[in-house]
């Protein structure tokens, strides 16, 4: 009853986990204070191939958006998609909660799914969460702070997180706990065997 008056109010609290969806997607993010679900949301509309991009990010998400279009555009072929899609929509990635400031080099692969969901007409399953930053070659770069998404992942109801190949280290050390509240997937792979 005193926890309030004990450890404060709540500064970072579970996110409503939507509905199977287009174009929205969990992330997981890192900061100093724990982890925490962060939603990614996008959507399109008839224009001439811009992004445009909203909720408290910062330049380093904001170049991860840009990275994530020129990505798309740069591999058409291999996704199966029509340069007239990007050339004649625009599309609009948003972080609700914009007055929680987001910021960091872990998001593209978050972005990139999003606005391929929209491309697609996909729904994204609300069960998993992504993280990950993308090179314009398509590698995945390892992530710090995965401990903390992974509690962030688990308090807010998912069951599955998708992380980087090069993450697989930082999984075989962490607790038992963790790993049985939580299916780890890189690549398809299992990583916690």
């Amino acid at each position: 009853d005193n926890l309030v008056k004990l450890l404060g109010r709540e500064k970072y609290s579970n996110q409503n986990n939507y509905d199977n969806e287009v174009g929205v997607i969990n992330a997981v993010s890192y900061n100093p204070l724990c982890g925490q679900l962060v939603k990614v949301e996008c959507a399109s509309f008839p224009g001439t191939g811009k992004i445009f991009s909203s909720g408290g990010i910062g330049d380093i998400i904001k170049e991860s958006i840009e990275l994530s279009m020129a990505y798309l555009k740069v591999h058409t072929k291999e996704l199966d998609i029509k340069m007239d899609i990007l050339n004649k929509n625009d599309y609009y990635v948003h972080f609700p909660c914009s007055s929680i400031k987001k910021d960091g080099p872990s998001a593209g692969c978050v972005i990139l799914t999003s606005i391929l969901s929209v491309i697609k007409n996909v729904k994204i399953p609300k069960n998993i969460a992504l993280t990950g930053e993308i090179t314009l070659t398509g590698k995945i770069i390892k992530i710090g702070g995965l401990k903390e998404k992974i509690i962030a992942a688990i308090t807010n109801g998912i069951d599955t997180i998708i992380v980087p190949k090069d993450n697989h280290n930082d999984i075989l050390e962490l607790s038992d706990l963790y790993k049985k509240n939580i299916n780890g997937k890189s690549l398809g792979q299992n990583l916690f065997n």
